[in-house]
């Protein structure tokens, strides 16, 4: 067992680089500060080995020896040779760190520096970019926006890296595309889908295209959402629906084309949505 003090932004070697057997080591350490920055470094490990370093803090002080894992900010166990920073915030200023090998022989090191609670807190905050989130390690500072409709502040996200401002950005694309032989002056069915239970389709835009006079409805249960026209001279029909158009649970989408009088033709058709 060691002692060690530590100053604001003193710097130790709590245990040095060396090779040790199975055991526990622990050191005292007697802090001017609440907050730690500590890397445990692992050299070389005997197979089936693991180390383990732990903060404590004497929660009594000093009265029954009892000791009080640090919540949410243990050293974890490492096993291999990559360094494993952690910061250790808050506590009183005597915690105790002990190091658990287990399995065999290890070579390590544990280096500390005090400082205060704030600039451990932005240490903390720093991550990589397009790294994976821990609920249990990652802190940052939110960026929230106001309904004012709802009166409810709501935390501001992403989608691969960019902020969705449109809610058809936010779940999973549905592409509808197809072709028909329209029959002149006979309304045919394109395109049907039931939207399945506990989701939500939002209509992003329905495009029709034919070389020949017709019309095209959509509807949702019968309910017409949407209409147009194709003609020889302006083939492509196309609405887009802003804001998005809502489907709901179990709710049916259909989307129809009746030809006009002539030779039957090729009708082309594409419906954009996402599903929630």
């Amino acid at each position: 067992m060691t002692d060690f003090k530590l100053k604001t932004f003193d710097t130790q070697n709590f245990l040095l680089l060396e090779t040790r057997p199975p055991g526990t080591y622990t050191v005292l350490l007697e802090v001017q500060g609440n907050s730690i920055l500590s890397t445990l470094y692992i050299k070389a490990l005997d197979g089936g080995a693991t180390v383990k370093a732990n903060y404590y803090e004497d929660t009594l002080g000093g009265l029954s020896g009892e000791r009080k894992e640090l919540p949410g900010h243990p050293l974890q166990t490492v096993a291999s040779s990559n360094p494993s920073k952690v910061t250790i915030t808050p506590f009183h200023n005597s915690p105790v760190l002990e190091v658990i090998v287990t399995g065999g022989n290890a070579e390590f090191s544990v280096r500390g520096t005090a400082v205060n609670s704030f600039a451990t807190d932005l240490d903390s905050a720093l991550t990589f970019d397009n790294g994976d989130f821990d609920i249990d390690e990652n802190k940052a500072v939110p960026i929230a926006c106001l309904d004012e409709a709802t009166s409810k502040l709501f935390f501001l996200r992403c989608n691969n890296g960019a902020l969705v401002s449109d809610p058809i950005y936010a779940g999973d694309a549905v592409y509808v595309d197809g072709m028909e032989l329209s029959t002149p002056l006979i309304e045919q069915t394109l395109a049907s889908f039931t939207v399945a239970a506990g989701k939500t389709r939002l209509l992003g835009v329905i495009k029709v295209s034919c070389f020949r006079s017709g019309t095209w409805i959509a509807d949702i249960d019968s309910a017409i959402i949407a209409s147009g026209r194709t003609s020889a001279g302006q083939p492509d029909s196309c609405i887009e629906f802003i804001p998005r158009r809502k489907i709901s649970s179990t709710e049916t989408f259909n989307l129809k084309y009746t030809g006009l009088s002539g030779p039957a033709s090729n009708v082309h058709y594409h419906v954009m949505a996402t599903e929630l």
